[in-house]
């Protein structure tokens, strides 16, 4: 059913949330190591347990974003 390497990283967070600069270098190292879905802001890391302010609305990083291939 599922193929290829997922990638589920740690939240990077500092005491106001998420460190936002942190999550896209570790969002683009994983890309350009060619992983095939990366689950971002998950429950691997802190990002469960920050408050509704602190958490992203929409987490993105441009420099990374592209299309799964179909």
């Amino acid at each position: 059913m599922f193929t290829g390497l997922s990638a589920f990283p740690l939240t990077p967070v500092t005491g106001s949330g998420i460190d936002t600069t942190a999550c896209a270098r570790l969002v683009s190292r994983l890309a350009a190591a060619g992983v095939d879905s990366i689950g971002a802001l998950g429950s691997t890391g802190s990002y469960a347990y920050l408050t509704r302010e602190q958490a992203p609305k929409r987490p993105r990083s441009p420099s990374t974003r592209r299309r799964a291939p179909r």
